[in-house]
Formats: structure tokens, C-alpha cells, sequence
């Protein structure tokens, strides 16, 4: 089987002729596709191409500067990440990802599909795509016989469509009652939650359930528990590409922003793990007559607990991400776990039979999924090869024990800087990379002077 040097096979290639084939046999009021890959801040990059150019993508003809990688949010080059003209500025090619091909939001004319953004040549220790850097540490779970089944759960808010470009947010409804789990809620919004349902069934998106939450104008959706992760980050990425879309349509806006508004929960985005040995049987499954979690989810919940701060810069990768962290406000703050317990880092809604599994409540939903899922992954697979041993599970009404997470974006990166275990986990490569892009965003918001500094010390001090 012939392959080229970034390891699509002419099998593979074979496979995305057919899928466009059908794409367009199915679809043929379609003329542009939308080629985009996520960056590291979860914005979709890329570039329409007409339907007919769609096979040279497998053929490794469709460029684009391989620095996107290490664009800021603001979508500047951060030339400390040596991606840019310091090395030239060297073109990256697009590479597809089977099964993504669909129409795009919304539109009987535009389609898209998800790619990864590769470099021509690879130069480099380890791998620079996000999505790599998931398929490396499922690797190491697939070379001891193991397989992680996941499900995501992700939050946003909707947000009226006059919400000024520097905020805050404007909600869609008035009045201050809180309707979480109302199902008029969801009845108010049901023309857009329909398009999202529609949306997904189209990218085979597969979602379970829906729930208006907590925060006014904040909903929840959740996803069907899957056991090929690779599949599932690409669904979040989409997921919130859609929902985006499908708010504008309605005359709003979504935002996955970690705290958009004050006195009102932040967004989550939280991911529910089991893994599965050769046999198929989940390793966490303790049995109906236990009382505690068996051995191997103990493992797993110590191995995460304790990569925690080492990975909370990727949990929560941006300045208003630690706006979440406080206490009483839905979102952890400390490294705890307990059964069945919503105010802790790591809950277990089950640890007998076959759905055993953790619940890692800690990241925002502007994390970026690849990334989380590869910090969450290694960490259980930490716990699991040193047999690792959490500390004692909060109990109702118990103390959460004073082992904080920070809720400072300089002390993430600090703890993060100096960690082996995510230089490890993310390649050297883009530990690096991912340190350069951080920084640089701090660095800029930092030296900006934010109105309430103005109308707290100017005429005061």
C-alpha cells in the first residue's frame, strides 16, 4: 500500500473519492466547500475551494502557511512559537478527515469539511496537530490492550444578536428567573434547537439529550458515549461550529466563552471516561456487591487528580477561563473527588457494571477538545501504570480538603512550564508552541488597562 509522507494511503484516498462521489450525487446544488481545520483556540481556519477541487485535498495540494498553528486569538502571527517568517513561513497542507465531508450550516449552496493542517515536510520531534497529539497518547492505551470510551457534555450561552463586540453579553429573554431544566425553555428556543438537531443528523453528530441549564439563556447538550475519540473531539469542534451558525440564523448569538457573564455559571465542557479491556469489559466496572470503586478507577481518578494542575492551563486556556473557578459557582475548585458528587473536580456517577466511569467536571468550554481529552487521557493512563492512589472520596457534607486549583491564568502556566507530564503528553513540540501562544496572549492583556480600573482608581487615587 503506497502512502505519502504524511500518512494518507491511497487506500484512504480511494475512500475519499468515493465519499465525494456520493457527497455530490447527494447534494448537487452544492458548489463551495469550506476547508477548515480547528486552530488552538478552537476557530475554525481554512478556505472555500469550488465542489470539483475537492479530490486534490487527498492529492496534498491544498496549502495553507503552516503557522496557523500558532495563530493568537486575535489571529496574529506569535513568532516566539518558530512557525512563522522566523522559519520562513513554510506552506502546511490540508489533509482530509474521512466521514466529515456535509453540508454546512444552514445552506443548500456551501459545504465544508474538517481537515487536518500538516506539515510538507515534518521537521519536527513530534507532531504539531492537535489531532496527532490525540492519536499519540491513544496509542499507548491501544499497546496495552485498552480502549477509552467517552462522552462530552458541552455548555453555551445564547446572547441576542446587538451584543456589542466588547460585551457584555445582552441576554435573549428578559427577567431573572433561572429555568434550568424547564422545558418551556427549550419550547421558547425550539426553531433553533430543531436546526441544531437537523444540523447534526446531517454531520452525524450524535447527540443524546438537551437541558436549558442553570445561566440565563445557557443550555446543555450532550453526546452519545463513543468509543472512537478521535471521532468524538471532531464532533465537539463541529458541534460548536453549528451551534454558532444556527444561532445566527435565529437572530442570535452562541458563545462557548468560560464566564460570560457575571453572578451567572460559566460553561463547561465536561467529559465522561471508562476504558475497556481486549475483551470489550470496562476495567472500572466494580461489582454489584462492592461498595467502593475497584482498583483500576481509583487509579485512574488518582493519576488525574494528580496531572491536574500540570494540565490546567489546558483545561482552561485563556484569561476569562479562571473566572470560573470560584467557590459555590458550578465549576470545581479544588482536587477532589467523590460518588456521585457535583462539587468536586472528579465525580463518579457509577462504579458497578458496565457504565463505571469518571467524570472530569474541571475544564471550560473554550478548552480545546483534542487537547483536553489528550491531558485527561494521560493522566489516567499515569494513575493506572503506577497504581496511584486518589485521596479520601468527599462525602455529603464534607470538607473539599484545601489541595486548590489556581484561579490564576500566570500560576497554570507556571505549573504547566515546569511539568514532564504535559511535555510528555503534548510533544515537545507543541508544549512548546502552546507556551509561546499563551504567553504572548497574557503578555498583550496584560499590558491593556480595562474600563473598571478607570472608573475605580482614576478620580480616586
Amino acid at each position: 500500500m503506497t502512502e505519502n509522507s504524511n500518512g494518507f494511503t491511497a487506500e484512504m484516498a480511494q475512500k475519499f473519492k468515493v465519499e465525494v462521489a456520493d457527497f455530490i450525487k447527494q447534494y448537487p446544488k452544492i458548489e463551495q466547500i469550506h476547508i477548515m481545520f480547528p486552530d488552538m483556540n478552537c476557530i475554525m481556519r481554512g478556505k472555500a475551494i469550488h465542489v470539483s477541487a475537492l479530490e486534490k485535498i487527498s492529492a496534498g495540494s491544498m496549502k495553507m502557511p503552516f503557522s496557523t498553528h500558532g495563530l493568537s486569538v486575535w489571529g496574529k502571527d506569535v513568532e516566539t512559537t518558530g512557525l512563522a517568517l522566523k522559519n520562513g513561513d513554510p506552506d502546511g497542507v490540508f489533509w482530509p478527515i474521512l466521514g466529515s465531508l456535509a453540508p454546512a450550516p444552514n445552506s443548500q449552496t456551501h459545504g465544508q469539511i474538517l481537515t487536518q493542517l500538516l506539515p510538507l515536510k515534518t521537521g519536527f520531534e513530534s507532531p504539531v496537530d492537535p489531532r496527532d497529539i490525540l492519536t499519540n497518547i491513544l496509542s499507548k492505551f491501544s499497546e496495552k490492550g485498552l480502549k477509552p470510551v467517552l462522552a462530552l457534555e458541552l455548555e453555551f450561552y445564547l446572547m441576542s444578536d446587538q451584543t456589542p463586540a466588547d460585551g457584555p453579553p445582552m441576554p435573549i429573554s428578559s427577567g431573572k428567573v433561572q429555568r434550568v431544566n424547564e422545558i418551556d425553555a427549550l419550547v421558547d428556543q425550539q426553531g433553533f434547537l430543531d436546526d441544531v438537531l437537523a444540523g447534526c443528523r446531517q454531520q452525524n453528530i450524535p447527540i443524546d439529550t438537551i437541558i436549558a441549564e442553570y445561566g440565563r439563556g445557557q443550555f446543555e447538550m450532550n453526546m452519545l458515549h463513543s468509543d472512537n475519540v478521535l471521532q468524538a473531539a471532531d464532533h465537539a469542534m463541529l458541534f460548536k461550529h453549528l451551534v454558532r451558525h444556527c444561532a445566527k440564523k435565529h437572530g442570535m448569538r452562541a458563545t462557548f466563552m468560560a464566564k460570560p457573564l457575571a453572578g451567572q455559571p460559566g460553561n463547561g465542557l465536561h467529559v465522561h471516561i471508562s476504558v475497556l479491556d481486549k475483551a470489550g469489559n470496562n476495567i472500572f466496572a466494580a461489582s454489584q456487591a462492592d461498595d467502593v470503586a475497584n482498583e483500576a478507577l481509583l487509579n485512574a481518578i488518582a493519576g488525574v487528580l494528580d496531572s491536574m494542575p500540570d494540565f490546567q492551563a489546558i483545561f482552561a486556556p485563556h484569561a476569562n477561563s479562571y473566572r470560573r473557578f470560584l467557590v459555590d459557582s458550578h465549576a470545581p475548585t479544588n482536587l477532589s473527588w467523590g460518588y456521585d458528587h457535583r462539587g468536586v473536580a472528579i465525580r463518579i456517577p457509577e462504579f458497578r457494571g458496565k457504565n463505571a466511569r469518571l467524570e472530569h467536571r474541571v475544564s471550560g468550554a473554550d478548552a480545546n477538545p483534542y487537547l483536553l481529552l489528550t491531558a485527561i487521557l494521560a493522566g489516567i493512563l499515569n494513575g493506572l501504570e503506577s497504581n496511584m492512589q486518589p485521596p479520601p472520596a468527599v462525602v455529603d457534607g464534607g470538607m473539599l480538603g484545601d489541595d486548590n486549583l489556581t484561579n490564576e491564568w500566570g500560576a497554570a502556566l507556571r505549573n504547566f512550564k515546569k511539568s514532564e507530564v504535559a511535555k510528555q503528553a503534548l510533544g515537545v513540540n507543541y508544549y512548546d508552541i502552546y507556551l509561546a501562544c499563551r504567553h504572548d496572549e497574557m503578555n498583550q492583556l496584560c499590558a491593556m488597562i480595562p474600563d473598571i480600573e478607570y472608573s475605580t482608581y482614576l478620580h480616586r487615587l
